[in-house]
């Protein structure tokens, strides 16, 4: 499913009404589905933590140039990145916390967080979930 930037603006809004700070590289995405997002995510190899050096900010990085990477060796000059970038949260799944996880806007589930980290993939509310800066 093929989006533009301004529809997965109003997408962020919708849960995040305060966000401001969105910056996306591309006009235009091609959503995946859950699955494949997940698919993509088992394929991806994890590095261990190393404090101050690999932490979730490098994790959320990693997994969304991966993602670019493998879609480019695959791509032609028609096809579109997948709407997959990092989310710097301040709650996270009800926890107030200063965190960095993936964002992603699916087509058949709408906005997916992952945290590559923990193995965690989940559908964000409003109320447990903030998101605060995304970049894609």
């Amino acid at each position: 499913m093929i989006i533009t930037s301004e529809a997965l603006r109003k997408a962020l809004k919708k849960i995040w009404p305060d966000l401001e700070f969105m910056l996306l590289s591309d006009p235009e995405w091609d959503s995946p589905t859950r699955k494949e997002l997940e698919d993509f995510i088992s394929r991806v190899q994890k590095p261990g933590r190393v404090d101050h050096v690999w932490e979730c900010e490098e994790y959320a990085f990693n997994l969304m140039v991966e993602q670019r990477r493998e879609h480019s060796k695959v791509s032609s000059k028609d096809d579109y990145n997948w709407p997959l970038g990092a989310a710097w949260v301040d709650k996270y799944r009800g926890e107030d916390l200063n965190h960095v996880v993936n964002i992603c806007l699916t087509s058949d589930k709408g906005i997916i967080l992952a945290d590559h980290q923990a193995d965690a993939i989940w559908i964000p509310d409003s109320s447990g979930d903030n998101v605060y800066s995304v970049i894609m």
